[in-house]
């Protein structure tokens, strides 16, 4: 049921942020980005990107197959102008329940990786939960290391690499 219900709530939670409170406040100036995640050099595929601006609401993407990404704030293409605090998570693929008759929808491999992504984030210690296939660092804003500066007019494209 948590797996149905998580991405809604993530992205109630993103629209509601965008729109903000009732008293008309604006939105803030999206701009298109994205870039390309690597690991020892190589291409990272189904990693969670998310970049979080010091004003405004955070963004997010996964990775394709050649570490490709673009960002999206909600529903709406881009992410705020400014400051950004970078993560990325790539965790191995839960296999279970997988049927070999069908090949699954972007959208239900979309839900998948953002649930293996919140359960990594929120595993305990010694709790067994999907496997990190990059350093669990970079997992957490505070330690990853990672930051941009996301500009108007700019290309915004950001070649993330990690080791």
């Amino acid at each position: 049921m948590l797996s149905r219900v998580f991405p809604g709530i993530l992205a109630a939670g993103m629209a509601a942020a965008l729109v903000g409170c009732s008293d008309g406040a604006a939105l803030p100036t999206l701009v298109p980005a994205g870039g390309i995640v690597k690991y020892k050099g190589s291409p990272v595929a189904g990693a969670t990107v998310m970049f979080i601006p010091e004003d405004g609401p955070l963004a997010g993407g996964t990775t394709d197959l050649s570490g490709k990404f673009t960002l999206k704030t909600g529903t709406l293409e881009g992410v705020a102008v400014g400051n950004c605090k970078v993560t990325v998570t790539s965790v191995e693929p839960d296999t279970s329940g997988a049927s070999g008759s069908s090949a699954p929808s972007k959208a239900d491999m979309q839900e998948k990786m953002m649930q293996a992504t919140k359960s990594f984030i929120e595993k305990k210690p010694g709790s067994g939960g999907p496997k990190s296939l990059i350093p669990e660092r970079y997992a957490k804003a505070d330690s990853s290391g990672l930051s941009y500066i996301v500009e108007k007019g700019a290309p915004n494209q950001f070649a993330i690499e990690l080791n």
